[in-house]
């Protein structure tokens, strides 16, 4: 077990509902502030898909305190940082990392940024944002992202099945009343968690985010729509064809999300399939067969449910071989479990992960955003003992609920033919 003494967050609770989240780390030298939103594109409707990250572009534009999106910069740059946004399914966060001497600036800022936004810049952020879109589909408007793609298919007319950045349908008619009414309904305290971690003293900041924040709304609390049970594709499998030199392929495990018992499993087998050049898959697919050079396996986590995503890059006449192939190993994985080698590495570099992250204040101050939002954070130290008490059975057991032909989902990009459509089917049979 590691030496290291984990410090703790500290968490205090606004009148207005709004979340703070404190984490003291004082051998760093700067300090993160990040102001974290339920707000994401499993909130929309189909009319609006993307609107949540229309609004982060928008928020950028300009306040009651910053006239343009250039004075904003300015001043936090001075500050000795810089200031970015970013939208994912679930949550919308805004973080910015600066010298400890202007933590109280920062803090002012990020209330300022949800507080009386000018909505300026709405016709100019949508040509913006139509353009972004462009980098995942081709000249016909075909949508190339596998991973936008495996959504789609899985969860059908379900919001999770949405892309983040939205339809150009939506996008183009999305109006500037819907915007404004958007962050009303999510900026207020009970959708919102502030965070700062860093070199500071929390007696010092904590009048300073109460006033800073103390002002939002109440408003009320916003849930999403629940992942439907049991787990189950609404397409299955998906082919898209496109010309293509390789195909993009993805298979996608659907299984317990961050609150549930067997979630340390989920973490340590992510880490036993991909985690470096010594891990399983990369050693038998690409090390020893070569097969391909781009492959992943990567878990994407929701607040009640997480996504085991295999993936890979591969030629057309090696995408038979290659599926084949991580069926096989995940067999292996579900009849035998892992080597206590492998165990043991995936554990030892998960704790190293979470050491390492104290030597950044933007991973901490995601690591307690998010968790705040959601009510599912885990003291480091437990997380921990948490995953040093799973065995090679337990993976075992994991894997026999969560590698069923059911719920699973292969999607596939690229030069499909009949014949190679038919012989992933084939390929992609669970015993």
């Amino acid at each position: 077990m590691s030496q290291v003494k984990y410090p703790e967050p500290q968490f205090v609770t606004l009148a207005n509902g709004l979340k703070v989240g404190l984490w003291p780390l004082p051998h760093l030298h700067s300090v993160g502030v990040g102001l974290y939103c339920r707000m994401g594109s499993r909130y929309e409707s189909t009319e609006v898909s993307g609107i949540s990250h229309f609004l982060e572009h928008v928020l950028f534009r300009g306040n009651a305190k910053y006239e343009t999106s250039y004075a904003m910069n300015r001043d936090f740059e001075s500050w000795g940082g810089s200031i970015n946004g970013f939208t994912t399914r679930e949550y919308t966060y805004f973080y910015g990392r600066v010298h400890p001497t202007f933590t109280n600036e920062a803090i002012g800022f990020m209330a300022d940024l949800g507080r009386q936004p000018s909505f300026a810049g709405v016709e100019l952020e949508r040509e913006i944002i139509l353009e972004e879109r462009l980098e995942d589909v081709d000249e016909d408007g075909l949508d190339l992202d596998i991973d936008d793609i495996s959504w789609r298919s899985y969860w059908g007319e379900h919001p999770l099945a949405q892309k983040i950045i939205g339809t150009p349908q939506a996008l183009r008619a999305i109006t500037e009343d819907q915007i404004r009414e958007h962050f009303k309904r999510f900026f207020c305290g009970p959708n919102l968690a502030i965070c700062v971690t860093g070199r500071f003293d929390p007696d010092e900041i904590m009048p300073v985010l109460e006033e800073a924040f103390g002002s939002y709304p109440a408003g009320d609390l916003v849930l999403p729509e629940v992942a439907p049970r049991p787990f189950k594709p609404h397409q299955q499998p998906c082919f898209v064809t496109h010309e293509d030199t390789q195909i993009g392929l993805q298979l996608s495990f659907p299984g317990p999300g961050p609150k549930d018992p067997g979630y340390p499993s989920f973490l340590l087998l992510e880490r036993i399939l991909d985690d470096g050049m010594s891990s399983r898959l990369w050693r038998r697919i690409v090390e020893e067969m070569g097969l391909c050079y781009d492959l992943w396996a990567q878990l994407d986590v929701n607040h009640d449910f997480c996504m085991l995503e295999i993936g890979a890059q591969v030629a057309s006449e090696k995408t038979v071989q290659l599926v084949e192939t991580l069926y096989e190993e995940l067999m292996l994985l579900r009849d035998q479990g892992p080597t206590e080698e492998e165990l043991s590495l995936a554990r030892r570099r998960l704790r190293f992960g979470r050491e390492y992250a104290l030597d950044q204040s933007e991973t901490m101050n995601e690591y307690l955003g998010v968790a705040m939002l959601y009510d599912n954070y885990v003291p480091i130290e437990e997380r921990i003992e948490q995953l040093e008490a799973v065995t090679s059975a337990d993976i075992q057991a994991f894997m026999g609920q969560l590698l069923h032909k059911e719920s699973q989902l292969f999607a596939a990009i690229g030069s499909l033919t009949k014949g190679l459509k038919k012989r992933l089917k084939d390929a992609m049979q669970l015993p």
